[in-house]
């Protein structure tokens, strides 16, 4: 007896230089249901001498390679021409997300975590 697995579609919204909030919502609900998200939280990296590393480093690093290349292709399916430009030179995911996220907010409009507005008296 067989049985199938169940195909899940997803829709891609389109980013505008006004939907940030709405778009990164869902996309990154969309990288996290292909255990992606954490690829672009935290950055893929290569190592500089892969020779140094075991056989089972080396699949990890394959998979981590893959999978931020699978995450680049999901952020790549959200953005029209004009978005798409600005990350054409980027390669890793995380780098693209930044890029967009800080087009799009504005590098003024992005505070660190944990940071306060100080308010004039």
């Amino acid at each position: 007896m067989t049985t199938k697995t169940p195909s899940i579609s997803f829709q891609y919204s389109t980013l505008t230089k006004t939907n940030y909030d709405q778009w990164s919502i869902r996309i990154k609900a969309i990288l996290d249901a292909h255990g992606l998200w954490n690829i672009v939280e935290t950055r893929y990296d290569e190592p500089i001498d892969k020779g140094a590393l075991s056989i089972a480093e080396l699949a990890v690093l394959q998979i981590r390679k893959s999978g931020d290349q699978s995450a680049l292709s999901i952020i790549y399916q959200g953005l029209d021409g004009k978005m798409f430009e600005k990350i054409t030179n980027e390669s890793k995911a995380k780098d693209a997300w930044d890029i967009l996220k800080n087009s799009a907010v504005g590098v003024d409009n992005v505070r660190p975590s944990g940071s306060t507005r100080e308010c004039a008296s």
